[in-house]
């Protein structure tokens, strides 16, 4: 039995309002909702549950919801430094030039966004585009393009050129015109200047009998990390390699966050999160100092600066803090031990016995926990 990590778990909502008119005619056609984020390396299976809640008015009575989730296995490959290749390759049905400066966005290449096709099914006459990034491709390569069926005839073929990308990836139409219905493969082969084969990408699709294929009528997506921020890539990958408890990957990645924007708060808290843990106390305090002034009431703040006073024995201090962040938010055991001794060694016990009593009420199977607290309610423990 395969037993997975959570690596990430997201938990987005998006609005959209429609006319009357609108839901009448778009409501009947299938949706597309997209989304991106940067991910570790790895082998994944993804998993995504949608919810559909559609009301007519603002009385949480009267709104119809829908539920369906999907499952896909999902592969991220250590990136290749050296050996030319080319990406999975991106079938869509359609594409759309947007106006103003190039964004990193779901399904986005520079200005060009493609409309993806997660079937892979077209109608007879239909266009079918393609996107596909080469990578480390030699001066001089080409992608040549080819449809046809699995070992049999090849209908259609284009070559481009890779030189002059400007978003790293090439997006191109090909038209099925001619097809008939049936299975077809569509293959890109990436060559160097003097026709070697370098790479191979194929893919499958299905042209249907149809002469129309149903398209979404409403388009959707979550909102993204915004790679366009200095450090925020960093920072997500050094939260996921946190989960899977690649501390010396995690931290790498944090520091260079950090390095790249000092003013990303998150990437601090999780820096400083991951040095309490390994006893750098001074290190806390250092990556924490910046934003002791600008969010002295933040939850993450608090609870790891109290627990960086705890340790050095610095007790009210850290009960001040660490009393204020278990009134922000659901402590977890951990940090309502951590206030509980330090109250403890100040004498506090009448207070160090009902913190311990809440810690041991969101985890009973807390064994030292249980013999403190039982020692506090004796009187047979002092402090330090």
């Amino acid at each position: 039995m395969i037993r997975y990590e959570l690596v990430l778990d997201q938990r987005k909502e998006s609005f959209l309002s429609l006319t009357e008119g609108q839901a009448k005619t778009s409501l009947k056609l299938p949706f597309s909702y997209s989304g991106m984020t940067p991910l570790i390396p790895g082998d994944y299976r993804a998993r995504v549950v949608l919810r559909n809640r559609a009301c007519p008015s603002r009385e949480e009575s009267d709104c119809f919801k829908s539920y369906t989730f999907f499952e896909s296995n999902l592969s991220v490959p250590e990136w290749q430094d050296e050996r030319p290749e080319l990406s999975e390759l991106v079938l869509a049905y359609g594409t759309e030039i947007l106006g103003g400066a190039p964004q990193y966005r779901p399904f986005r290449f520079g200005s060009v966004e493609v409309f993806p096709n997660a079937r892979g099914v077209y109608a007879i006459g239909d266009n079918l585009v393609v996107a596909v990034e080469p990578r480390n491709s030699p001066p001089g390569s080409r992608v040549r393009f080819a449809v046809g069926e699995p070992a049999g005839k090849t209908w259609v073929e284009k070559t481009v050129d890779v030189a002059g990308l400007t978003s790293g990836a090439l997006v191109q139409e090909l038209s099925l015109a001619g097809l008939e219905g049936g299975r077809f493969e569509l293959v890109a082969t990436l060559f160097d200047s003097e026709g070697k084969e370098r790479f191979r990408r194929a893919t499958a699709f299905t042209v249907s009998p149809r002469t129309s294929i149903a398209r979404p009528g409403v388009r959707g997506s979550i909102a993204p990390p915004r790679p366009e921020v200095p450090g925020v890539v960093a920072m997500v990958l050094g939260e996921q390699y946190l989960r899977m408890d690649e501390k010396e990957k995690a931290r790498a990645e944090l520091e260079l966050a950090i390095r790249a924007n000092s003013q990303l708060g998150p990437a601090r808290e999780l820096l400083a999160g991951l040095l309490l843990d390994g006893g750098e106390i001074d290190g806390v305090f250092a990556v924490l100092e910046p934003l002791v002034q600008n969010a002295p009431d933040r939850f993450e703040v608090l609870a790891v600066l109290g627990q960086a006073y705890f340790h050095q024995k610095q007790y009210a201090k850290s009960i001040e803090l660490l009393e204020k962040a278990i009134t922000l938010r659901r402590p977890e055991p951990r940090l309502l031990n951590v206030l509980a001794l330090a109250h403890h060694e100040l004498g506090n016990d009448a207070r160090a016995t009902e913190i311990l009593e809440r810690s041991l009420s969101l985890n009973p199977e807390q064994l030292p926990v249980k013999d403190l607290l039982e020692k506090l309610k004796a009187g047979t423990t002092g402090p330090g």
